[in-house]
């Protein structure tokens, strides 16, 4: 019998003096369920009710430690022992993480009024995406500490990609393995952007943490050479673009974005020295996102009680994160803060509600084992202490659980290929065992690692310690003297080892005594956890910066297309030499375009300039090329402001003739539509 610890149950700060039947189980980053039973005509029912918070105390010799809980069930029922039967109220609790699932993924750009011609009402804002991806896609990212971006030139001239259509635009970029980009701007009455994008080399365009466009060479041609439009849905205020480049062979990475308001010549948007640039690959933490996702969820007046104890920069230790790079994708409106938790979990870190200072409190630790910002191994939630826990002196039993199950070798299916994988040091002592894993997406050298590391744990028997503990004092009592993620001594038949703290299960008996049964895992199987942690970190291309998985799937796209512009060519004989107020015949335009450019070649240079204008229904628009004396070529650039709708007329006349012979002007039109 413990006669050194008790247990306490507590609701909405009332102590339930009569529970009994109270047990339960507390976890590291895991949910968790408990309950307690009173009879049904005790005085303190009406004091529970489902949904109120609730706290089980551990109570030591001099000392004491919560657990946080809300009420999730409480039901009426029979027991029975024997011919006696007692009407009770079984109270079911379930550990305070389950708070964290009242918080849903909403997308980045959140919730407004939207007054549009076809919706009114609160609506998440255009453009809208069903996943989120953490980081330098999302408007609310800091970048203020990128630099100003730097432009080699204008986007025009010979070397233009194919249907670029606004000269005043410039290619931004330079010479590095690979560049980022960000720009925020503002919307005002669109109801949808036509955005024209051209990459020097692979490169992805966001707009406010939606993926518009994704290039890699070797499956999409002309990526340098032509100009792509992507149609996407918005809404009125500020919005932010986001792309990278990246460098091959001696091509700069450079990047050129127009966007118009769709059917229109309004330019709100254009690639220029006004972006912000950088070649640190950006970087995310842990507690940046799960932070953001709580505020958020606050804002909208969710996760009330929910506080949490750490921030961007520093766990609930103090102990800084470590750089999350590349991007961690999140289900908007499936996901919630308690499954980014589960998910960062695996790879990052460890949490805990139960056992925090005050019901609400989350806290959030960099993983034992996972390196922090300054590249030292961290120790998660707890600490070595210098506790020893054995049968016959502090212990009722121990029992060490060796169970075998072993995996040790076989094939890896994954995208590349198939693989074959074997962990030598468990086939020396127990043979080859086979097994077949698939890997999905996964490539390159990570895919024998992560092969590996789920070949690991299964390659020795598995190892589970339990002990029934009855404490000498505080110090050796769970919860109050150790707890979740602490290192402790523990003897048992196998001998002495270290073991890590990961569960306590808690037990009112009908007599009244307490039971403490810690769980703890073995060295063995923390090694292979961390080692899986670091597998995760560079599965999926995370490492890179890059996004394999994002795939443009906005329902906010209408459309992406390669830009073909609409051109006509007027040419005369190459011995015919050009006359004033030669004038082509009208044409009438068939589709709503705006004058992108003018080219004119001559078969011989003259000996003055020679201009040539183009006419919209027999009247000049000033938009026109000169070709100078003593040269064949020459094009001028224009922005788009000169509109032809449907059924208007053009022509080109030559206003002033230099001796120029065999001339041919080739005009450059943009697609409007409407």
């Amino acid at each position: 019998m413990d006669l050194m610890a008790t247990i306490e149950v507590w609701v909405d700060g009332v102590r339930i003096t009569n529970a009994f039947r109270v047990s339960g189980q507390v976890a590291l980053s895991t949910q968790t369920a408990a309950s307690f039973t009173l009879l049904a005509d005790d005085a303190q029912v009406s004091d529970v009710a489902v949904d109120l918070p609730a706290e089980v105390r551990i109570v030591g010799a001099s000392a004491s430690k919560s657990t946080w809980w809300v009420v999730t069930a409480v039901e009426d029922t029979i027991v029975s022992d024997g011919e006696e039967a007692a009407e009770v109220i079984e109270v079911t609790l379930t550990s305070a993480e389950s708070l964290l699932g009242q918080g849903v993924v909403y997308p980045s750009a959140g919730v407004d009024d939207i007054n549009t011609p076809i919706f009114v009402g609160r609506a998440v804002r255009k453009p809208v995406t069903f996943e989120r991806y953490p980081g330098p896609g999302e408007p609310s990212f800091d970048d203020s500490g990128w630099s100003a971006a730097t432009s080699p030139g204008p986007i025009m001239g010979p070397y233009a990609p194919s249907g670029w259509c606004t000269p005043s635009a410039v290619w931004i970029g330079g010479t590095v393995d690979l560049l980022h980009f960000r720009k925020t701007f503002s919307v005002s009455g669109a109801f949808a952007l036509s955005i024209d994008v051209a990459f020097s080399n692979d490169g992805e365009l966001w707009l406010d943490d939606v993926l518009l466009l994704k290039l890699a060479a070797g499956v999409d041609d002309g990526i340098a050479t032509q100009t792509r439009r992507v149609t996407v849905q918005i809404n009125d205020g500020s919005h932010t673009f986001y792309g990278w480049v990246q460098r091959i062979g001696v091509v700069d990475c450079l990047l050129g974005v127009a966007a118009y308001k769709q059917h229109t010549t309004t330019l709100v948007c254009k690639s220029d020295t006004s972006w912000k640039m950088t070649s640190s690959v950006p970087t995310i933490t842990p507690g940046l996102v799960v932070g953001d996702l709580i505020g958020e969820a606050k804002v909208r007046g969710a996760l009330p009680a929910v506080s949490a104890t750490f921030d961007d920069t520093l766990d609930t230790k103090g102990v800084e994160w470590p750089a999350v790079v590349g991007q961690w994708p999140m289900r908007v409106g499936e996901d919630t803060v308690q499954t980014v938790l589960d998910a960062f979990r695996d790879g990052f870190v460890e949490y805990n509600m139960s056992c925090a200072t005050d019901f609400g409190d989350l806290d959030v630790w960099v993983g034992d084992g996972v390196d922090d910002a300054d590249g030292n191994p961290a120790d998660g939630a707890g600490q070595v202490v210098g506790v020893s826990i054995a049968k016959g002196v502090n212990a009722l039993n121990v029992r060490r659980l060796v169970a075998a199950n072993i995996q040790n070798a076989g094939l890896v299916m994954f995208d590349g290929g198939i693989l074959e994988v074997e962990i030598t040091g468990s086939t020396s002592v127990w043979g080859r065992r086979e097994v077949g894993l698939s890997l999905g997406r996964c490539d390159g050298p990570a895919a024998l690692n992560v092969a590996a590391a789920n070949l690991l744990p299964a390659s020795e028997p598995s190892t589970s310690v339990e002990a029934d503990v009855l404490p000498a004092g505080d110090a050796d009592t769970p919860l109050v003297g150790f707890g979740l993620g602490d290192w402790v001594t523990v003897a048992t038949r196998g001998g002495t080892s270290s073991e890590r703290c990961l569960a306590v299960n808690f037990a009112l008996s009908d007599l009244g005594e307490l039971e403490l049964r810690p769980e703890f895992s073995t060295l063995r199987e923390v090694v292979a956890q961390r080692h899986q942690r670091a597998i995760s970190r560079t599965n999926g291309g995370t490492l890179d910066g890059r996004s394999r998985t994002a795939r443009p799937s906005s329902p906010s796209i209408d459309r992406v297309e390669v830009r073909q512009p609409f051109e006509v060519t007027f040419s005369t004989d190459g011995s015919y030499e050009v006359q004033d107020t030669d004038l082509t015949a009208p044409v009438a335009m068939d589709m709503r375009r705006g004058l992108v450019a003018l080219w004119v070649e001559c078969e011989a240079a003259g000996a003055g300039d020679s201009t040539f204008e183009l006419f919209k229904n027999g009247a000049g628009t000033g938009r026109d090329v000169t070709v100078a004396a003593s040269t064949v070529e020459w094009n001028a650039w224009f922005d788009l402001s000169t509109v032809w709708e449907i059924g208007d007329t053009y022509q080109l006349r030559c206003t002033d003739a230099g001796g120029h012979e065999g001339v041919s002007v080739r005009a450059v039109w943009a697609n409007l539509g409407g």
